[in-house]
């Protein structure tokens, strides 16, 4: 049971990603910018798996009837983490020490990574279940999050000065 609930969220997550990464093009409003991607910049992606976690770990939160302050507070730690975790897409410039040979080859890559890092995303939220926080973590983990929210969403349509936010 516990693999299959693990499994499922990391599946949900990935498609949600998906979902996200592409509905800019699909529909290009500023409403769906605002939590969909708008290139190809690293920033843009980590807002993508921002976002498509903080759907999952909602859907998580609407079905599971128990337990609901650890849910929250686990998914929270977890959604925190989840745009970092867009950087092991790097480990193939750092091992393989260039681009990709072709294109498909990266998608594929970027699928499995994009996947590695869901699992790994939903087996610490599943972890962090067993902890109970307390309230002061919540708030700041709250404040966090709104933080994260409000650069993420304000440099999509402002760029800073500095590499990291656009595409190399």
């Amino acid at each position: 049971m516990t693999f299959r609930r693990i499994l499922r969220k990391t599946i949900v997550f990935h498609l949600i990603f998906l979902v996200l990464h592409f509905a800019h093009d699909w529909l290009p409003y500023t409403w769906v910018t605002v939590v969909g991607a708008r290139g190809e910049s690293v920033m843009q992606h980590m807002k993508v798996a921002f976002f498509a976690w903080t759907l999952a770990a909602l859907g998580e939160l609407a079905l599971r009837r128990t337990q609901r302050r650890r849910i929250f507070d686990a998914n929270l730690l977890a959604n925190l983490l989840a745009p970092w975790a867009m950087f092991l897409w790097y480990l193939a410039s750092a091992l393989y020490g260039g681009q990709l040979p072709s294109t498909a080859l990266e998608i594929v890559y970027a699928n499995v990574i994009l996947f590695l890092a869901g699992l790994g995303l939903s087996l610490l939220a599943y972890d962090l279940e067993g902890h109970l926080f307390a309230r002061a973590t919540r708030l700041v983990m709250i404040i966090f999050y709104g933080c994260l929210v409000y650069l993420l969403v304000t440099f999509t349509f402002e760029t800073p000065w500095g590499g990291f936010f656009v595409h190399p």
